[in-house]
């Protein structure tokens, strides 16, 4: 393992040390003492006298010096020195080896976390991009140290209020840094050191130090650092989340409608317990407002609670893959619907199907929704229900001649002309299919002045009502306008 000199001056604080370092690289890996017929290493740590480093001075201080950082001891005695930095590096490098050791035994975050409470004593928590809790200091779990990690120990996340006002402040900028950072008491109730972690650029999860007194030593950042290497190896190490990031991939590619290796796909669905031909439907959830983690965070918010669903956050939106077999639409719906209203959402579900190569039909079908419904907060809508109304919109701008009946637009004419509601009443005549007690239900009419107006209908217009031709014709009209 390789240690700085900040490292070593921590290691020795109790001798009171001067400290010179300029450089202070994590690059020491070897102990010698000094000599002046040695070539210096980089990677070597040498320990002398004052008087061997600099001849001119009498000084019988011992120096410990990697290249031209010094760490000044006020004390005589080499050997006591150089035993205690030999210590260091036994102790850092069997640090060093249990670590490698569980990471490649396949070990969870935490037990690299607990195994590394003699190196970071302060406390420490890993959160994945959904701000949920993958570990925390043991040593501080029953200790309260301040509400956020309180939050954390105990529920295992952060409510949303904190995230959606951390993401309106800080959350896009600090989460594209890379290597250590802080993070001050403006944001967080301690300052805080943070560390990225990103699989192929994409931003995975964070682990944070708290600073409970005034500040930490380079010494001990340093050691952070190297503690959360070991988890940057985890993310790209551990087979249960290579696995997971593949079925996030081959979701992805199927919604863009990507080249997809759908065989792979509904195998890896398969360890969910998902069989190729379960009718599935695909539920998309949007939110105005700018969410950045908040839509990870709901994604596994409904991976935890609901077996029956696989959600992953898409372009904007959180698409959700649903299994029918495992539990019917409408009670999906009770259960995804509290937390649309939760957390500000609103989502549209597809019509059913089995075949995943029509993912990427349905998904556009669901934005589709997304735009043309009312956009209720908490509210679910069926695409079926809005694919006309997007149609007609395709219609509206990219036909040059008009569609519209000359029946109906003579009959719009009539009305302004005559302050009547004639083309209204043909409308709904048309849209009850004919049915004069629908018809007068809708236009709030009694029988018999719907009866008027039908035979005033029949004298004003000339087309033949009992036409299903003529009638498509006309109700396709009506829609026209109201799109217009």
């Amino acid at each position: 393992m390789k240690l700085s000199m900040w490292i070593f001056a921590d290691w020795l604080k109790g001798y009171h040390p001067k400290l010179q370092i300029q450089s202070g690289k994590m690059e020491i890996e070897t102990v010698r003492l000094f000599s002046q017929n040695n070539i210096s290493k980089d990677n070597t740590l040498y320990i002398g006298r004052l008087s061997d480093f600099f001849p001119n001075n009498s000084g019988h201080h011992v120096v410990c010096s990697n290249r031209n950082d010094l760490i000044i001891l006020p004390v005589n005695d080499i050997a006591e020195i150089l035993n205690a930095v030999i210590e260091a590096i036994e102790f850092y490098s069997k640090w060093n080896t249990d670590i490698l050791k569980l990471l490649s035994h396949g070990c969870l975050i935490p037990d690299l976390l607990k195994r590394s409470e003699k190196i970071l004593k302060e406390p420490v928590f890993v959160l994945d991009s959904g701000q949920r809790l993958l570990a925390i200091s043991s040593l501080y779990h029953d200790q309260y140290v301040d509400r956020y990690w309180h939050e954390l120990a105990e529920y295992g996340s952060t409510n949303i209020d904190f995230i959606l006002k951390f993401n309106q402040h800080y959350a896009k900028n600090l989460f594209q840094i890379r290597g250590v950072y802080l993070v001050n008491e403006d944001i967080l109730p301690h300052k805080t050191y943070c560390y990225n972690f990103f699989l192929n650029n994409v931003w995975v999860g964070v682990t944070n130090i708290l600073v409970q007194g005034e500040s930490l030593s380079q010494g001990t950042l340093d050691l952070f650092t190297a503690f959360c290497h070991y988890i940057d190896m985890w993310f790209t190490s551990s087979p249960q989340q290579q696995s997971m990031l593949f079925l996030d991939s081959m979701f992805h590619f199927a919604l863009s409608n990507q080249e997809c290796d759908y065989e792979n796909f509904n195998r890896h669905l398969k360890l969910l317990n998902w069989q190729f031909d379960d009718p599935k439907i695909l539920i998309t959830m949007v939110n105005t407002f700018e969410q950045y983690n908040i839509h990870t965070h709901l994604c596994h918010t409904i991976n935890d609670l609901f077996p029956y669903a696989y959600a992953l956050t898409h372009d904007s939106y959180v698409c959700v893959l649903c299994n029918l077999n495992q539990k019917e639409l409408s009670f999906i719906c009770q259960d995804i619907i509290p937390w649309l209203k939760k957390s500000n959402y609103y989502g549209c579900y597809s019509s059913p199907f089995t075949d995943l190569k029509l993912l990427s039909e349905h998904f556009e079908q669901t934005k589709i929704a997304a735009q043309f419904s009312p956009q209720n907060i908490g509210e679910m809508y069926h695409t079926q229900d809005y694919i006309m109304k997007y149609g007609f919109t395709v219609m509206k701008q990219h036909v040059q001649t008009t569609l519209i009946h000359a029946v109906v637009t003579q009959l719009e004419a009539y009305d302004l002309e005559h302050q009547t509601e004639f083309s209204h009443t043909l409308h709904m005549y048309l849209k009850y299919e004919r049915s004069q007690s629908q018809t007068a239900n809708a236009l709030n009419l009694h029988r018999n002045t719907l009866t008027y107006r039908l035979k005033k209908l029949r004298e004003l217009i000339s087309c033949y009502l009992d036409n299903p031709d003529t009638r498509m014709n006309l109700l396709i009209s009506y829609e026209l306008l109201d799109n217009l």
